[in-house]
């Protein structure tokens, strides 16, 4: 179980690294690595404490384990917080300049959004075989 507990440890630390550096390049992935960061430090508390209690004579990883599930946790945490406003943040701004724009330009704007999705609808479309 120490072992266990410390490679959770270190699995949530890597997960919530990861998480965050991929940010918004990749935003569900960073979401879901960050999640896993957070849910992996808590079982990695759970499991260093128990190991702790259970094998005093390993608990040099016990305490391994209890330190890098900490940080992970706090790190995703943090992580996770800052992509939820980033996101909050920009999805405002897009609004409040769509909101600022006059009404010839949302029309050029929702004409040229139409004509994207007919463009892609057109290239979609393939021919049966027969």
């Amino acid at each position: 179980m120490p072992i266990a507990a410390l490679i959770v440890g270190i699995c949530s630390l890597v997960a919530a690294i990861i998480g965050g550096a991929l940010g918004v390049s990749n935003i569900i992935a960073s979401v879901i690595l960050l999640v896993v960061a957070i849910v992996g430090g808590i079982v990695g508390i759970i499991l260093s404490a128990i190991s702790m209690k259970k094998f005093p004579e390993k608990k040099g990883m016990g305490v391994g384990g209890l330190v890098t599930s900490i940080i992970g946790l706090i790190y995703g945490i943090i992580t996770l917080v800052a992509c939820v406003a980033c996101i909050a943040l920009g999805t405002a701004a897009i609004k409040e300049g769509y909101d600022s724009l006059t009404p010839e330009e949302k029309q050029q704007i929702e004409q040229g959004l139409n004509q994207a999705v007919n463009e892609m609808n057109n290239s979609a479309n393939v021919t049966e075989v027969q």
